[in-house]
């Protein structure tokens, strides 16, 4: 995810939203520019075609968002 002001230390803390695709929500704080989104985990309750979507807002308004499709198939 990038944010328009190409973000910095100096706009930290950053809050990080990721809408699962299923009407789930997480979200977090960072101090630091967030470069883990990806390592978030995430169990869906049925197999499926969903899209993520993961915003990221720096303290000074900046918002970058990004979206995924993950494929869920059945165990």
């Amino acid at each position: 995810v990038r944010l328009p002001d190409q973000a910095r230390a100096r706009d930290a803390a950053f809050r990080v939203c990721i809408a699962w695709g299923d009407g789930t929500t997480s979200s977090y704080s960072s101090l630091t520019v967030p470069t883990n989104v990806q390592q978030r985990l995430k169990t869906y309750a049925s197999p499926g075609q969903y899209t993520a979507t993961v915003t990221v807002t720096d303290r000074d308004g900046g918002i970058g968002t990004q979206t995924v499709s993950i494929n869920v198939v059945a165990p």
